[in-house]
């Protein structure tokens, strides 16, 4: 079904025609049985289409930039439906220029239904939204929504009045971003808000000129849901505040995933839960926090499991157990198989996980520290500390096994702390060192020590 059978219901406005009325009625036509309704090449102005009818419809365009839906400056979203099952909207470009609020899609308690290869322009404050219920409220929840390779450029705003460029939210379940691009747009690029098993999968969020002050995945999530989890998978961050951010109740995993010169990497912002971060490489992250003492490129306020994680470049340090008074758990954080280039701070006053486990990790030109750490544990195990050494003001237990510090022109162990058996180095090798200790009486068994600097 060709919405240009209906070319006769179009209604002359300024600049052109709005083709509303021929949309709507071609949909009517099939909107019992269902089927395919087509926008052809070539650019139509539509107001809003606002639709609770649609199961089993594709709505299909001849492509991003062929076919072109120019919204009226109309309220509304160009695509409102609501409790539809297996309902497609796919192939075309809408520019949202002229909305005074509002923007391009909008899927309300929809179940199997699917967004894909859509393009979204110039948004008022939002542009695609996966929303649990329907705009109108209601009991049917979503579920099992995609969004594939689509793409929004340039949103004008975000809160109060506006949402993420693309955001699962409201209780909407297992919903799927994969392939999407945010490019210069207002807020967080991209927004899991209280939906349990959102997955990003692919997605890119790009900032070009001064960096946003907002973060490029956020996740939230304070209500009680039963396995809240959320999941990015190779997804890519550059010029944000914040590449990853976890906050709440979510269950957040990171996979293989980048962030490239923004202020924060991952950032638990009093997160509940344990975030599972691996395959992880930040460059050249860090500017404008470099002398902030609770903040880091990787900061969280509870346990985290960090694994093959990559700095380069990096201007500031990290912080893996944050400085928030309202949390700190005896739950481990784990860091392994990691190569940091700035220090790694452990613990503030005892906030965040007070046992850090550290195992094939390398520090280049960096160091450990902490600070008034009385109740954390800190456990080293198969560590290569390249010029790097470790630095705190009193700590429960520092046990160093399997490790070895080279090339460090600098003392190894510069420790606040007269106590006795708090620090115990184990089969550790040193080679190249100024001195094993400083105001600290370690232990040591099985070490070999060579080339000793003056």
């Amino acid at each position: 079904m060709n919405i240009r059978k209906f070319d006769k219901l179009k209604v002359k406005v300024e600049g052109g025609y709005d083709y509303t009325p021929c949309l709507n009625a071609a949909l009517d036509e099939i909107r019992i049985r269902g089927g395919i309704v087509e926008i052809p090449k070539g650019e139509f102005s539509i107001g809003s289409i606002n639709r609770n009818d649609l199961s089993n419809v594709t709505v299909v365009g001849a492509g991003k930039r062929k076919t072109r839906i120019k919204k009226l400056k109309v309220r509304g979203h160009v695509f409102t439906i609501n409790d539809c099952d297996n309902f497609v909207l796919k192939d075309m470009s809408i520019d949202c220029a002229n909305t005074v609020f509002e923007g391009g899609v909008w899927y309300g308690g929809m179940r199997n239904s699917l967004v894909k290869n859509v393009e979204v322009m110039n948004s008022d404050n939002t542009s695609i939204v996966i929303a649990g219920e329907g705009i109108s409220g209601g009991s049917r929840k979503a579920y099992n929504n995609q969004v594939i390779n689509c793409k929004v450029y340039g949103q004008r705003r975000y809160h109060p009045t506006g949402k993420s460029p693309f955001i699962a939210g409201d209780g909407a379940l297992r919903t799927i971003f994969k392939g999407c691009v945010v490019v210069d747009c207002k807020g967080d690029a991209y927004d899991s808000d209280n939906a349990p098993f959102s997955k990003f999968i692919n997605c890119k969020a790009i900032n070009n000129g001064e960096r946003s002050s907002f973060c490029a995945f956020w996740s939230e999530g304070e209500q009680e849901v039963q396995n809240h989890y959320v999941t990015w998978e190779n997804c890519y961050a550059e010029n944000y505040s914040s590449a990853f951010g976890i906050s709440e109740k979510v269950k957040g995993t990171i996979l293989s995933s980048k962030a490239v010169n923004c202020q924060k990497a991952v950032s638990g912002l009093n997160n509940k839960y344990r975030i599972l971060i691996k395959g992880f490489k930040a460059y050249e992250c860090g500017e404008g926090i470099e002398v902030n003492e609770t903040q880091g490129i990787f900061s969280f306020t509870n346990c985290a499991t960090l694994e093959g994680v990559i700095t380069q470049g990096s201007v500031a340090k990290n912080a893996f157990s944050n400085y928030s008074l309202k949390f700190n758990t005896y739950h481990p954080t784990y860091i392994e198989s990691c190569e940091f280039d700035k220090q790694v701070y452990i613990s503030y006053g005892d906030t965040g996980s007070r046992n850090i486990i550290l195992k094939d990790v390398t520090l280049i030109n960096t160091a450990i520290r902490y600070y008034h750490a009385n109740n954390t544990r800190l456990s080293i195990e198969n560590c290569q500390f390249i010029n790097s050494f470790i630095s705190g003001n009193y700590i429960k237990r520092n046990i160093i096994k399997n490790s070895i510090f080279k090339d460090s022109t600098s003392s190894l162990i510069a420790i606040s702390d007269g106590r006795e058996n708090h620090t115990t180095f184990e089969n550790c090798e040193f080679n190249g060192f100024k001195s094993v200790a400083i105001n600290a009486k370690p232990v040591g068994r099985n070490n070999k020590y060579t080339n000793i600097r003056d």
